[in-house]
C-alpha cells in the first residue's frame, strides 16, 4: 500500500476498479446481444493498434546511422498492405517524410515513385526487422556498429564532411545566426 500519499493511492484504485467494470460491461453485454464486434472496438483494439504501431514504427531508424546529414542512411522506408498503410496514415514511407516533411501523407508514396532513382530501395516489413536484428546481433560485439544503406548507383551523393548540419538540413529556413 501507498502511504505517503492516500488519497491519490485511493483513487487510483477507484479508477482502476471504474475501467475494468466498465469493460466487463461492455464484454458481458457483447456476449448476451451477440454483438461481439464492440469487445473488439471498445476494449481490445489498444492492444492491437498498439502492437501494429510498434512493429511498423519501430524499424523505421532503429540500428541505422547517425550523425550524418543524408536522411538516407539514417530512415528507412517499408512497404506496407494497403489497410495497415492507411491505418499507419502512409508514414511507412518515412524516407520520404523526413526529407521532404512538407509532403502530405497521402502524397508520399506518389513522392517516392518520383524520386525512386535516388533512394534506397523500401524494405518489407519482414525484411526491416531482419535487418534490425542483424545489426542488433553484430552490435553484441562491436556496441558502435550501425548499418550504412547502400544508395543504387544513381542516386546523387551528399557530402559526409558537411561543417553545418543543421544549416544543409533546413537550406534558407536558417536562422540568421546559422548562416
Amino acid at each position: 500500500m501507498n502511504y505517503d500519499q492516500p488519497d491519490q493511492y485511493r483513487r487510483s484504485l477507484w479508477w482502476s476498479r471504474a475501467q475494468l467494470a466498465y469493460h466487463a460491461t461492455v464484454w458481458v453485454v457483447s456476449i448476451l446481444t451477440g454483438q461481439w464486434i464492440w469487445i473488439f472496438l471498445v476494449s481490445v483494439f489498444p492492444f492491437i493498434a498498439n502492437l501494429a504501431s510498434y512493429l511498423v514504427s519501430m524499424p523505421q531508424h532503429c540500428g541505422l546511422r547517425d550523425n550524418v546529414p543524408d536522411f538516407r542512411k539514417c530512415v528507412r522506408s517499408n512497404t506496407l498492405i494497403p489497410i495497415l498503410e492507411f491505418l499507419y496514415w502512409r508514414m511507412n514511407w518515412h524516407l520520404e517524410h523526413h526529407m521532404y516533411a512538407g509532403v502530405p501523407c497521402y502524397n508520399l508514396k506518389k513522392l517516392y515513385h518520383e524520386v525512386a532513382h535516388d533512394m534506397p530501395e523500401p524494405r518489407t516489413l519482414r525484411s526491416a526487422w531482419r535487418e534490425m536484428l542483424d545489426v542488433w546481433e553484430r552490435q553484441q560485439t562491436d556496441p558502435d556498429y550501425q548499418y550504412d544503406t547502400p544508395l543504387p548507383a544513381t542516386a546523387q551523393r551528399v557530402r559526409e564532411d558537411e561543417t553545418n548540419e543543421l544549416e544543409s538540413s533546413i537550406g534558407d529556413l536558417a536562422p540568421k545566426g546559422l548562416k
